[in-house]
């Protein structure tokens, strides 16, 4: 197994790939601590400085396929306010062929809620910059209610080499935008 690497934080949270559903907690509590701790330094600084650039990091630490398993909705913990200000939130992988990030059987049903979320409401009209790039995005089986990644900003997002995939075929949908 391996850990997530948080650039610039010194050593990794707690996020593994072992392809194992019993780590799915500690994987969303890692991930969502990640995304609290960048959230936490963007309110420190004025947008576009080097200090505000991170990137939540997935590297292929195997030969094959690197699955973590996730059992909620990874997006910050903090309150929301309107627009939100949530610019600069990157999940990259190294490689979407052998990073795949999946959502836990059952685990939504039929509530509908994404996996990643970039937004807590459903708007983010700041220039955000926010995305997704060389990840797999497992909706699971029997999360019928389940989207892979909800998207929102306006402008500079984007999501490159990033697959969305329901594990039953009955997701709601892959992406939200």
């Amino acid at each position: 197994t391996s850990s997530i690497s948080v650039a610039p934080i010194n050593g990794p949270p707690n996020f593994v790939f072992d392809n194992n559903p019993a780590s799915a907690t500690r994987n969303t509590t890692a991930l969502i601590a990640a995304y609290d701790y960048v959230l936490s330094i963007l309110n420190q600084y004025p947008r576009d400085r080097l200090e505000t650039n991170f990137i939540i990091y997935f590297p292929a630490v195997a030969a094959g396929l690197n699955r973590g398993y996730v059992n909620n909705t990874i997006v910050y913990t903090g309150t929301t306010d309107e627009g939100e200000n949530l610019q600069y939130i990157r999940f990259w992988g190294q490689n979407r062929n052998r990073i795949t990030v999946q959502l836990v059987d059952g685990a939504f049903g039929t509530t509908q809620k994404p996996v990643f979320s970039f937004v807590k409401g459903i708007l983010n009209s700041l220039e955000t910059k926010n995305s997704m790039r060389g990840i797999t995005v497992n909706t699971g089986r029997n999360n019928s209610g389940a989207t892979a990644i909800n998207l929102a900003g306006a402008n500079g997002n984007y999501l490159t080499q990033v697959n969305a995939i329901s594990g039953d075929g009955q997701g709601k949908a892959g992406f939200r935008i």
